[in-house]
């Protein structure tokens, strides 16, 4: 695969892709340096492997899983609906779409057109995705598959049953009006 990429064979290159992401539990356990895979073929393997399959995949060293994950990771951020804001009152992170639905608690708040009390999240322009999560993963020494449903976490809103709020899934379990 690496050479039919360094020589141009495109359709050598699909097939080889093809076959990888149809075997990758095996070729995992092959004990063979795979770090002089290029960008770009890891970012073609990780938008044809299923999270399913990604996800529990085994490795003795992690020669592959954490770059899948990674570029998985940019994969899901390229999309501008998932690209993740920090609000600057309250810290929290969220869509454009997410900040229609989602309550700051920290917010100006305001009366909507239903006359409820609201207060949206302002964005945080000093703040960059990008370099968070470059942050986190250096400070903390977070896993890319760690980072990865962390962030598609914050992607998944659900409505509170009892209190009708909003609220991210990585938050689950955190409603204050009840248990």
């Amino acid at each position: 695969m690496i050479s039919a990429d360094f020589l141009k064979i495109d359709r050598l290159v699909k097939e080889c892709l093809d076959f990888f992401v149809e075997h990758i539990e095996e070729i995992s356990k092959v004990q063979v340096d795979m770090g002089c895979i290029n960008s770009q073929i890891i970012r073609e393997m990780a938008r044809k492997v299923s999270l399913d399959r990604l996800n529990v995949l085994k490795e003795r060293k992690d020669k592959l899983g954490s770059r899948l994950f990674m570029k998985k990771l940019e994969l899901l951020l390229e999309k501008e609906r998932n690209y993740l804001y920090k609000c600057a009152f309250c810290n929290k992170l969220f869509t454009m779409s997410q900040r229609k639905v989602l309550h700051c608690s920290k917010g100006k708040t305001y009366i909507d057109y239903n006359g409820q009390i609201r207060a949206k999240h302002v964005v945080d322009r000093s703040w960059d995705l990008k370099k968070f999560v470059t942050f986190v993963r250096e400070t903390y020494r977070i896993s890319w598959r760690e980072i990865y449903w962390k962030v598609w976490s914050y992607l998944q809103v659900f409505k509170c049953e009892k209190c009708n709020l909003y609220y991210h899934i990585s938050e689950m379990g955190n409603c204050h009006l009840h248990k």
